[in-house]
């Protein structure tokens, strides 16, 4: 790190230990190179959409796109890397390809057989990870002929570190009709809508088992829950919606939640589950939005992150305070896609926004991203979030002590 940037990152050190109680360590990043630089055999590709999740046994897995020949998004050939870290992001293996997908990573045309946007989660009831991944032609080009050409895929690797992804399998027509059951008005024929996809970077898994007034249970504990996005139009700006699906069986079978209200265009979206087990759902917007499910079924929306972006980013609850309330770290980045940020908040269940964004925010890289910045939390410990993002087409990874 040279020397105008520590001095940034001091000023951004000081102004949290001005918000908040805890004091926070050194921003550390691990290596001055990418995760990945010519992986596949192509020094031309681009490595982006990052997302990171770790097992009860310490076990950490990155997962990113994998992008020959450029930086656009699906339908261009894309498939899925990884590094692997046997201590929950301490160090890092060399990259892989994670999914290989019979896509054009050989010359630079775009096809319908791709994988990226992962969203990854690890599935304790197993000691597996599991990704999901948008393949196809992407929203770009997700229809042909009429018809709709975009799926959804789901995947599995055990926690060892020479485990392959698995059981692959599309999962879109699951979802949609899991969509339907929950909205039976909402238009959810893949040749009508231009796609759904899940929020990149990390899913959930149900800490707290919800009951309802009668005492029945409304959300299991271990449920794994993945945020979504559904386009019904090619108005990518104001007609996208989030929602969530959900599964008690790692992904045999969905349910999913009401999509949010039209009022706000929100997508690319990750999940919190709240002090009392209900979920806030972070959005990309026009302005960084929250919405809160109280019932996992309808959304309501809850408040605005100051300042906010039009960028993807993530959400994390980091532990519980002296106050006994949850505490939450959200990343992204609040301008041009530059100064990529963790700021800070307290549950506040009882109030009707859900989390209070006043302890502060640290930056934790105060430069230009070259038009990148998403990213994927995880805890490396008990005192340390680590933050894998994007910048200039490379995959990086700091920790953040607290």
């Amino acid at each position: 790190m040279d020397k105008a940037v520590k001095i940034m990152v001091a000023a951004a050190l000081g102004a949290v230990l001005e918000a908040s109680a805890g004091a926070l360590g050194e921003l550390v990043m691990l290596g001055d190179g990418p995760f990945a630089d010519g992986l596949g055999g192509n020094a031309n590709g681009v490595y982006r959409i990052p997302a990171v999740a770790v097992s009860t046994g310490n076990v950490a897995i990155a997962v990113y796109d994998c992008r020959y020949w450029n930086s656009a998004d699906l339908p261009q050939a894309i498939d899925l890397a990884e590094n692997y870290s046997p201590d929950r992001g301490r160090t890092w293996s060399r990259p892989q390809l994670a999914i290989d997908v019979p896509n054009t990573d050989t010359q630079a045309v775009a096809c319908d057989v791709n994988i990226g946007d992962p969203c990854l989660v690890y599935l304790p009831g197993s000691n597996r990870f599991m990704v999901m991944g948008m393949t196809g032609g992407g929203l770009a080009g997700s229809h042909q002929d009429g018809k709709s050409v975009t799926d959804v895929m789901i995947a599995y690797r055990g926690a060892n570190p020479l485990d392959k992804w698995t059981g692959m399998r599309l999962v879109r027509d699951e979802i949609l009709a899991a969509l339907k059951a929950a909205d039976p008005e909402l238009e959810t024929d893949p040749d009508k809508i231009r796609g759904i996809l899940q929020g990149p970077g990390h899913a959930i898994v149900q800490r707290k088992t919800v009951y309802d007034v009668n005492g029945n249970v409304i959300m299991k504990a271990g449920t794994v829950v993945f945020p979504m996005q559904y386009f019904p139009t090619d108005d990518f700006a104001n007609a996208p919606r989030g929602f969530a699906v959900y599964t008690e069986d790692e992904g045999a079978t969905w349910k999913a939640t009401r999509i949010t209200t039209p009022i706000h265009p929100a997508q690319e979206n990750c999940i919190v589950e709240l002090d009392d087990g209900t979920w806030l759902m972070m959005c990309k917007g026009f302005n960084r939005e929250f919405f809160r499910t109280r019932d996992f079924s309808r959304w309501t929306w809850e408040n605005y992150i100051s300042p906010s972006a039009w960028v993807q980013g993530s959400c994390l609850k980091i532990g519980t305070g002296e106050d006994g309330r949850g505490r939450y770290a959200a990343c992204f980045s609040p301008a041009g896609r530059a100064n990529i940020t963790v700021y800070f908040g307290r549950d506040v269940c009882e109030a009707p926004k859900g989390i209070s964004w006043d302890l502060g925010s640290v930056n934790i890289y105060p430069e230009p991203t070259g038009g990148y910045s998403y990213n994927s939390l995880i805890m490396v410990d008990d005192r340390t979030l680590g933050i894998l993002f994007e910048s200039h087409g490379h995959i990086y990874w700091r920790t953040l002590e607290l």
